[in-house]
């Protein structure tokens, strides 16, 4: 069986656990952690996928531990809560799009207009990190 996921529900997955378990650092190690992976990893596919996987496809058999699928769901309720519902980061990526659209509205340079915005914003967070990092 090979999982198909989309990038940007790995990346979003990365970015509910990472959220998470900066709160709840209990063991570096061991069911919690997977649990929370497996649940993250669920989460981010059920707002992203068209095909929502089940739970048990989404954990990988070469793991240590198996959840049922009960137990990824309660655990889905409690990171629900801990980030109050809000799964998605708003972030300058998020609006692109619409910009784009409204300064290209017939979409003929639409491919460069994003590319170029992505170009702007990494730049812009690159230099704010060697800012605050380097000086």
């Amino acid at each position: 069986l090979v999982l198909r996921i989309l990038v940007l529900s790995k990346h979003m997955a990365y970015a509910v656990w990472d959220s998470v378990w900066s709160h709840w650092r209990q063991q570096e190690d061991g069911w919690a952690m997977q649990l929370l992976a497996v649940t993250c990893l669920s989460l981010a596919a059920k707002m992203e996928e068209t095909l929502v996987p089940s739970l048990l496809d989404l954990q990988i058999e070469s793991t240590r531990y198996i959840f049922e699928p009960r137990t990824i769901l309660r655990m889905e309720l409690l990171v629900l809560t801990a980030l109050n519902w809000r799964l998605r980061s708003v972030t300058p990526f998020t609006f692109i799009d619409f910009f784009a659209c409204k300064v290209d509205p017939r979409g003929r340079h639409m491919r460069y207009l994003i590319a170029r915005a992505t170009q702007i914003i990494l730049a812009a967070i690159h230099g704010i990190l060697q800012q605050f990092f380097v000086g």
